[in-house]
């Protein structure tokens, strides 16, 4: 029994290590990511209202509705990347 607790015990202390280091090679590029994705998801949301008021207010209802579809579709394109952070982690095998 006490041989099975030592291997666990190594194997977390391995997969720490792995965690350690992939934190340090792409924690800097993930926290950006996470960053730009928070912003995007917050302008996007106050850009849809404005839309959604100019569309209350009969300005161009077809060119808001396309501007606030516009801006979910930047939401998307900086999803992919904290999508492919994910994938990259588990690909390493820390998460």
């Amino acid at each position: 029994m006490g041989e099975h607790d030592a291997s666990g015990a190594q194997s977390s202390s391995r997969l720490e290590q792995r965690r350690a280091e992939y934190e340090a090679e792409f924690g800097e590029i993930e926290a950006k990511h996470r960053e730009e994705y928070r912003i995007a998801q917050h302008g996007s949301v106050m850009g849809q209202v404005l839309c959604g008021v100019a569309i209350g207010l009969w300005w161009h209802p077809f060119i808001a509705f396309a501007a606030g579809i516009g801006l979910w579709g930047s939401v998307k394109e900086v999803r992919k990347k904290c999508d492919a952070d994910a994938h990259r982690r588990q690909l390493y095998g820390v998460e």
